[in-house]
């Protein structure tokens, strides 16, 4: 009993986090992978149950954890870091789920890490940084086919006759973020193994720079061809490459997801 109560704390603590950091994750345009994150689970959890082996997966430790998660929740609000014990919802839920219903104690239910505002937090303490860097590679990049374009300054990449700024919209967090989400449901969805999990997020984290950087030079030599007060018609392109990025990212990583089961899974087919 003492180990619930203290997966529950752990919950509810985890759920005040993320309530605190919210509305400025929501008015920031970060909102969206939080809101998903448990259907994302959910959809997960049962296409597992109907697909793949029942749980419950083995937790090392599993007596001191629930204890651990506490104190680390209790912690965050001691030090007014409540979004800290966000992280803790994913883990405590998948405790109680292997104390009362084992057969769903999968790690999908770590899909619910997601559930914690990563990319907004990412963007207010390493934001700066990480739109810099964009703006630096970016400019490297399209400088190659073309020198005389995107010209930096700070995070701004003069294309005339328009001036690009990389926001935070475009430092590559939300991105990454989405694009690591994105793997692991993939990953998550049927039969899975946890080599299967570990090369989808690296994969994906590789694409998010390449993606991130891809769309903003193409971006660059698109401006060109807009007239100098068209300011629409460049912001539309660059919502409709987002568009685009994500779905071929979609595309990318569900091939090597099934190359990646084709690998693991057959060859213990074969094994047998």
């Amino acid at each position: 009993m003492p180990n619930i109560i203290a997966c529950i704390a752990s919950i509810l603590i985890g759920l005040y986090g993320v309530y605190e950091n919210f509305f400025d994750a929501l008015i920031g345009g970060y909102a969206e992978i939080i809101i998903c994150a448990p259907i994302m689970t959910a959809w997960a959890m049962w296409l597992g149950r109907k697909y793949a082996e029942p749980g419950p997966i083995h937790i090392p430790f599993i007596s001191q954890l629930p204890w651990f998660l506490a104190i680390i929740s209790v912690f965050s609000i001691m030090i007014g870091a409540t979004w800290i014990a966000s992280y803790t919802i994913a883990p405590a839920t998948l405790l109680l789920f292997h104390r009362y219903l084992p057969a769903l104690a999968t790690g999908r239910i770590l899909l619910l890490f997601f559930i914690a505002p990563t990319s907004y937090l990412l963007d207010v303490h390493f934001g700066e940084f990480l739109q810099m860097s964009t703006a630096a590679a970016t400019s490297w990049f399209t400088q190659i086919f073309d020198a005389s374009l995107a010209i930096r300054t700070d995070n701004q990449i003069w294309c005339d006759p328009h001036r690009i700024y990389i926001t935070a919209e475009c430092s590559g967090a939300r991105l990454a973020v989405r694009f690591v989400a994105l793997a692991v449901f993939v990953g998550s969805l049927k039969r899975t193994h946890s080599k299967i999990i570990a090369w989808l997020i690296a994969a994906s984290l590789v694409l998010s720079v390449i993606t991130n950087i891809g769309r903003i030079s193409a971006l660059c030599f698109a401006a060109q061809s807009y007239a100098a007060n068209d300011l629409l018609g460049v912001q539309n392109y660059h919502d409709t490459s987002g568009i685009t990025a994500f779905f071929i990212a979609y595309v990318v990583l569900a091939f090597i997801n099934s190359r990646l089961v084709a690998k693991y899974f057959d060859t213990d087919k074969l094994a047998h």
